[in-house]
């Protein structure tokens, strides 16, 4: 299952049962039969399941994915963030959504080399690219469709820019990396399931 649909299959499963067994509890005080309320509520159950689902999911989804900012690495809260970023990071803006975030972090050239370096060292093995052709050319209009929304600064070089590629993993697990030399600034898309 999608990581994403877990907490509200769970949310909503979890509180239709809540409310229907307080309903059967009830159901004598409101001179009903208990099997007639069970019945009934299971029925409703399976019919307004997706909808309440769905509810559920558009109550959840407005406090987990968007745009937040953080500090340093030890703010960020859940691992599937901090999982592919340099902990040496700062000034962190992370849009989050569903299937991958995007990131956008201070960090020197230096500890960005130093932090692609641990990446491939650390997951390399599990990679079905290679460290060989982790590094390709680019353009500003591939750039601002991968990092859109996270405003990409002008650059004054003259030469075409580069993306640089961590690990990826045959699940499509990886992030891709454009490091703006000038400016210090690394801008990340990591994509999951």
């Amino acid at each position: 299952m999608y990581w994403w649909l877990n907490a509200p299959v769970f949310a909503t499963s979890a509180l239709w049962a809540l409310v229907l067994a307080f309903a059967v509890f009830l159901a004598p005080w409101c001179n009903w039969q208990r099997s007639a309320v069970l019945g009934i509520g299971m029925i409703g159950g399976v019919l307004l399941y997706i909808p309440a689902c769905t509810g559920m999911m558009w109550i959840i989804d407005q406090e987990r994915f968007g745009y937040f900012d953080y500090q340093n690495f030890g703010k960020i809260p859940t691992s599937r963030l901090r999982r592919l970023l340099p902990e040496v990071a700062k000034d962190i803006r992370i849009h989050q959504q569903r299937g991958c975030n995007r990131a956008r972090y201070r960090i020197s050239p230096v500890e960005f080399d130093l932090h692609l370096d641990t990446l491939w060292h650390e997951f390399g093995s599990r990679a079905y690219n290679s460290r060989a052709t982790s590094r390709q050319a680019t353009t500003a209009v591939e750039l601002e469709a991968l990092f859109f929304g996270l405003e990409l600064p002008k650059s004054s070089q003259e030469t075409e820019p580069f993306i640089h590629s961590g690990p990826t993993e045959l699940s499509g697990y990886g992030a891709v990396f454009y490091l703006h030399a000038e400016s210090g600034t690394v801008f990340q898309r990591t994509c999951y399931w």
